[in-house]
């Protein structure tokens, strides 16, 4: 009888263990309208430069791995469009919309993002580059303001290099060490 309870134990036991979603793994997934392509190029800019390809099937796809550290990746879209995003372990993000608009839904540096542009959105177009300075430097602890830099100030060339130099300089440590701000650092001597 005992060995009987053990065998219907273990066997739940593992049955549990196998169902049991895994903590560990990042997982991005959703419908993005207007796609070109079945293929999505992720560009990873930390911990390590690489690429990888995203398979879309009628526009939907799931992109699932196992982070080491906090990754921060880049998709490249149709026509230019590029989208950021943070990966840590055990956490979904989402993204829907179309190409040209997407949304992306997530928790961490993920829903900051989508809640700066949403309000950047907003905003007369003559201001938003000052409330974008304003953004990134009260609060210098993000890796939000690495697309920031990027997409408002670096990209933009009228923005003077000292500007862009005083931003990155404004940020917090960690921020500043990333290979990310490396590659701007490295862009402001090319202009």
């Amino acid at each position: 009888m005992n060995k009987y309870i053990y065998s219907i134990i273990t066997f739940f036991a593992i049955l549990f263990c196998g169902c049991a979603e895994n903590k560990q793994e990042f997982t991005l997934k959703g419908k993005l309208q207007g796609l070109n392509s079945d293929t999505i190029i992720a560009f990873y800019q930390m911990p390590d430069y690489k690429l990888d390809t995203i398979v879309a099937i009628d526009e939907e796809f799931k992109y699932t791995f196992t982070p080491d550290t906090f990754t921060i990746f880049t998709l490249f879209l149709k026509n230019g469009n590029e989208l950021p995003v943070f990966a840590d372990k055990g956490q979904t993000v989402e993204i829907k919309g179309t190409v040209n608009e997407p949304i992306l839904m997530g928790t961490g540096e993920n829903k900051q993002l989508t809640q700066i542009l949403d309000y950047l959105k907003e905003l007369p177009q003559h201001v938003v580059k000052q409330k974008v300075d304003s953004i990134i430097r009260t609060n210098n602890q993000s890796y939000t303001n690495l697309y920031l830099i990027d997409r408002y100030f670096v990209k933009d060339s009228l923005t003077d290099n000292q500007t862009i130099t005083d931003l990155i300089n404004s940020q917090f440590g960690f921020i500043k060490d990333t290979p990310y701000i490396n590659d701007l650092q490295k862009k402001l001597k090319r202009r």
